[in-house]
């Protein structure tokens, strides 16, 4: 059932999502992580509630196959990732999910949205939750990367204030 996800999704018709999302909701663990692995296309975006289930699934290379798949989605999918990664409590799914901002430079997409590219508030209480998780490394060198804009560095700054890094102090 497994190998059957990445062959499933090149069909990329109804009958295919159907099977993808059959194969999320498997009780196999190496089922549902191919068959997230599967889902990374914008096509199946229709997948993004089945995705998001799977960020909270108990096995950590089942929530990261989620977590990019999501990412693949693009804004979408990145706004349910911020989403999900603001509302868990689950510490390790979010310090998963903060591994993933570094690992593909979602950085970078957080600070166009507190620049105005989309929905600021959710972008700041990400930095806010990063903060609050002491995983500010990746905010200060997004603060003091050239061409940052001016209101970023003032929402991700005051993020910082909340438990400012020794670097910072």
């Amino acid at each position: 059932r497994a190998r059957s996800a990445a062959v499933v999704r090149h069909f990329r018709d109804r009958r295919a999502g159907e099977a993808l999302r059959g194969l999320l909701a498997d009780e196999n663990e190496f089922v549902r992580l191919h068959a997230a692995r599967a889902c990374a296309d914008r096509f199946y975006a229709d997948l993004t509630s089945d995705l998001v289930r799977l960020m909270r699934d108990p096995r950590w290379r089942v929530r990261e196959a989620a977590t990019q798949a999501l990412r693949a989605f693009g804004g979408g999918g990145l706004k349910e990732i911020y989403q999900q990664f603001v509302e868990s409590t689950d510490r390790y799914m979010c310090e998963q999910v903060a591994e993933e901002f570094q690992r593909q430079g979602i950085v970078r997409d957080l600070v166009g949205e507190l620049a105005g590219g989309g929905d600021a508030q959710l972008a700041q209480d990400v930095c806010k939750k990063m903060v609050l998780m002491q995983k500010t490394s990746l905010l200060t060198n997004a603060m003091v990367s050239p061409g940052v804009p001016a209101e970023a560095r003032a929402m991700i700054m005051d993020a910082l204030t909340m438990a400012p890094p020794p670097e910072l102090c």
